[in-house]
């Protein structure tokens, strides 16, 4: 493989998955070498195999799926509620490295986001009820929680025990919601881990930031 373009034509056999977590990360996959080799060329690198060595890690010290899209919050909101796949990780990122109130709030209405539904008449009557949104997939679900765990702000807490406590969540998600609650590490967090009985999450809280990071590799 002289490449990484090489493998494009592999990982589009999958781009038409029917499980939707396997077709993202299909998505986001292409969309990243694509850019890689982009910038490669850009800055006058050899487009080869190890290519990846002269792309930086982000500032959390992780090689992450998407890189951070370059604009205004405004512009970063709109591409994270309303984008496509690819679009929704930039702005993901984005709000990481910013990681403000703003950008928490940004990030945790999505996670948690649900719509009303409604099901079939029920004794002659249309019946509401609260379902997810399923525009925000699993898998974009569970990074968000992974970056919550990286940027450590205490404000993101409230979604994180939201998720955790939510049986209707996928155990993905709610692992990663427990992992980042570990990660941030206070006495809130502890307390919302012991009363869900997470035990991978109560191990967290007693690593430092250098073990998390080597677990999420």
């Amino acid at each position: 493989m002289n490449s990484p373009e090489n493998i494009i034509p592999i990982l589009q056999g999958y781009a038409d998955s029917p499980i939707p977590i396997i077709r993202d990360s299909v998505i986001l996959a292409i969309d990243k070498i694509k850019e890689t080799c982009q910038l490669n060329d850009l800055n006058g690198f050899e487009t080869k195999q190890n290519s990846s060595e002269n792309i930086p890690f982000s500032k959390f010290g992780s090689r992450d799926p998407a890189y951070p899209m370059k604009g205004t919050i405004e512009q970063t909101r709109d591409k994270f509620v309303n984008g496509n796949i690819c679009e929704k990780y930039k702005a993901m990122f984005y709000l990481r490295d910013l990681n403000s109130k703003e950008s928490v709030d940004i990030l945790g209405g999505e996670l948690i986001k649900k719509v009303v539904g409604t099901s079939q008449k029920v004794d002659g009557h249309n019946a509401n009820f609260i379902i997810r949104d399923n525009s925000i997939g699993e898998l974009l679900r569970h990074e968000i929680a992974y970056v919550f765990g990286q940027m450590e702000n205490e404000h993101s807490v409230k979604y994180l025990k939201a998720v955790l406590e939510d049986d209707s969540e996928a155990d993905v998600v709610r692992h990663e919601a427990a992992e980042a609650l570990g990660n941030i590490g206070n006495d809130e967090c502890v307390n919302i881990l012991k009363k869900e009985s997470c035990e991978v999450g109560l191990k967290i809280a007693e690593l430092d930031e250098d073990q998390y990071f080597e677990i999420n590799q």
